[in-house]
């Protein structure tokens, strides 16, 4: 029952996220974006951010291992999550490219928005594929954090830093 096509995506894409954060870690940008947050803000998001990863490492690993998704939610699924990867890993050369030119924060809001909208998709395959209320959930919970976190609050507080600072 293995998807090797899905799992693929999943540790290529996700290899490609994570080399394009450790890409914002080395610039110093991650420490700069960093100081965006209130105490209380950076630990709830923290916090959001270690249950959406859980979530999404057991999206990936259910239906790479699991069950095969079929139909068009398989072919939903793997458009949503080519686009899901490749926004999240255009997300930080966009905020790299804003914060050292010292720009409008909207060119980043393109890949957030994306990034989002892809979570959606996610969620709509995910829901018609399996009853497993879990999963559901665990997809339910990587569009709140991309679409409510990222989309909204951080896009616009990192808005209102550059208002602030330029």
């Amino acid at each position: 029952m293995q998807d090797n096509l899905i799992k693929g995506l999943f540790f290529a894409g996700g290899f490609g996220v994570i080399i394009s954060y450790m890409f914002l870690y080395v610039t110093g940008t991650l420490s700069y974006l960093a100081k965006i947050f209130s105490p209380t803000m950076w630990k709830i998001w923290s916090i959001s951010m270690l249950v959406t990863t859980a979530a999404v490492l057991g999206i990936y690993s259910h239906f790479s291992f699991n069950q095969r998704m079929q139909d068009w939610k398989r072919d939903l699924f793997i458009i949503s999550t080519c686009i899901f990867l490749a926004s999240a890993m255009l997300w930080s050369l966009s905020v790299e490219y804003v914060t050292r030119n010292n720009l409008n924060t909207d060119l980043e809001r393109i890949p957030l928005t994306l990034t989002a909208l892809a979570t959606i998709g996610i969620l709509v395959s995910v829901s018609y594929s399996t009853d497993d209320w879990l999963l559901i959930t665990a997809a339910a919970i990587v569009v709140f954090h991309h679409l409510v976190f990222d989309a909204v609050i951080w896009a616009d507080m990192h808005e209102k830093s550059k208002i602030i600072t330029v």
